[in-house]
């Protein structure tokens, strides 16, 4: 999974926010229509919801840094509940999507990957 997602899935928390913000948002407007309703794990219904409160959190971490040690351990589990939703959502997008990738930055993917972040993926 790691080279299928390397490049594509950024590793800072505040970018993985921000993607996991835009999938749920473009899965919101697209309401009954959505593909991503397909995914029988990890979905939006669940995790979407988590979104907005690990931003906070982490705009309360970058803030506060003193209660920091308490605040990492709840916002490192909602980056993980996000992290697999998106990598869920990536793969599901990918099989949907096999001759036609660039659908994916409809729903927030970095497509534009430069060849040696492809070679050392």
């Amino acid at each position: 999974m790691e080279a299928l997602t390397s490049g594509i899935i950024p590793n800072n928390p505040a970018d993985l926010i921000e993607l996991g913000a835009n999938i749920y948002a473009r899965h919101c407007v697209l309401g009954s229509n959505s593909p991503l309703l397909c995914m029988q794990s990890n979905s939006w219904e669940v995790t979407g919801p988590k979104v907005e409160p690990a931003r906070r959190l982490l705009e309360l971490i970058k803030q506060d840094s003193k209660p920091a040690h308490l605040n990492w351990s709840v916002l490192n589990e909602l980056l993980n509940q996000i992290r697999l939703s998106v990598e869920a959502t990536l793969v599901f997008l990918m099989a949907q999507n096999a001759e036609n990738t660039e659908l994916l930055a409809y729903w927030g993917f970095n497509t534009a990957i430069d060849a040696d972040k492809q070679v050392n993926a």
